[in-house]
């Protein structure tokens, strides 16, 4: 989209110019519309972009294979230009569902380490509970010896 080389927009990621998302190694990076606006708005050479690249239909194109991976960005874009673009809703469809279901299955899995933390917590806090009630009949005894 901004006729960068890919290893330029990954130096931005880990530098942490651009945010993005990286729920795997495998997967890469996803960097999404919210975040794409935010590193444009910050980098004066690309400023006059944010409006009117995802104002059009193009842009619009664009970031939405952006938002999914960025699988489709290399089909849409050679030679500097983008020209005849096709999109294949299908496919856009299938990955957008691909991208449901595993956020589907990372909020599972993060809501069963919360369940496991809460059970965690009520554990650690019965054992407080032990200890200070403890501590409470440690000082009536010693408060009883002493009389």
């Amino acid at each position: 989209m901004l006729n960068t080389n890919p290893e330029t927009v990954r130096r931005w990621i880990r530098s942490g110019k651009l945010e993005s998302i990286q729920e795997s190694r495998k997967g890469g990076n996803v960097v999404t519309k919210k975040m794409l606006d935010a590193f444009l708005k910050t980098s004066p050479k690309y400023a006059g972009i944010a409006t009117g690249l995802l104002a059009s239909p193009v842009g619009l194109t664009t970031v939405t294979a952006a938002i999914v991976g960025g699988i489709l960005a290399q089909q849409l874009i050679k030679n500097d230009e983008i020209k005849n673009i096709h999109v294949n809703t299908a496919e856009i469809k299938k990955l957008l569902l691909a991208n449901i279901q595993s956020s589907r299955e990372n909020i599972a899995r993060k809501k069963k380490s919360i369940k496991h933390l809460q059970e965690e917590i009520v554990a650690e806090q019965e054992r407080i509970d032990k200890a200070e009630k403890l501590i409470k009949e440690l000082e009536k005894n010693t408060d009883s010896q002493k009389d």
